[in-house]
C-alpha cells in the first residue's frame, strides 16, 4: 500500500477502502468532544426529565431500566456525535452559530423523517414523535452553534461581522 498523502502531510492513518488521509484536525477533535458531551447531557435531560412520565405511560413500548443495553446508548450517541462533527465541518462556511443553527435544522429535517416512519409503523403516541422532533430541533440546533463557535475563528459571528455589533 502506497503512502498516505493531504495537503498538509500525512499522517499515516489511511481509509483502507479509499485510500484517502484519516487525520483529524484539531477543530474536528473539538467539535466531536463538545458534541459527545452535549449529546450525552442533553439526552439525559430531555428523555429522563423531560419526557420520563410520557415512557412510563406507554411502558410497554420499551425495555424496562434493567433491560436497556447501556453501552448500545453510549456507542450510539457517539455515533451521532462523530457523524454531527463530521457533517458540520464537511460543508463549513465559517459563518459561526448562524450556520450551527442552519445545521439543526437540516438534521432535524432529516430525522424527523424517521420518526413519522416510526409513528407510521409502530403503535407510537403522536406526542412522543412531536417530543422527538423537538427535542432533535433542540439539540442540534445548539449543538451545531457550539460546533460553529469552536470552529469560526470569531466565535458566534459570521463572515460578516456587522451582524455581531450591538
Amino acid at each position: 500500500m502506497g503512502t498516505c498523502q493531504s495537503e498538509k502531510g500525512s499522517c499515516g492513518f489511511c481509509c483502507p477502502l479509499t485510500g484517502l488521509p484519516l487525520c483529524p484536525s484539531k477543530r474536528f477533535i473539538k467539535c466531536f468532544i463538545v458534541m459527545l458531551v452535549w449529546v450525552n447531557v442533553f439526552s439525559w435531560l430531555w428523555h429522563s426529565v423531560v419526557m420520563g412520565e410520557m415512557y412510563q405511560a406507554t411502558a410497554s413500548l420499551w425495555r424496562g431500566p434493567d433491560a436497556m443495553i447501556g453501552w448500545s446508548l453510549h456507542v450510539g450517541l457517539a455515533v451521532l456525535a462523530f457523524f454531527s462533527a463530521a457533517i458540520f465541518l464537511k460543508g463549513y462556511e465559517d459563518a459561526g452559530c448562524r450556520e450551527g443553527l442552519r445545521f439543526g435544522i437540516i438534521i432535524t429535517l432529516f430525522f424527523s423523517g424517521i420518526a413519522f416512519i416510526t409513528y407510521a409503523t409502530q403503535p407510537m403516541p403522536t406526542n412522543i414523535i412531536l417530543y422527538w422532533v423537538l427535542g432533535d430541533f433542540i439539540m442540534y440546533s445548539i449543538g451545531g452553534m457550539l460546533m460553529g463557535a469552536l470552529a469560526s475563528k470569531k466565535g458566534c459571528c459570521s463572515k460578516d461581522t456587522s451582524s455581531c455589533s450591538s
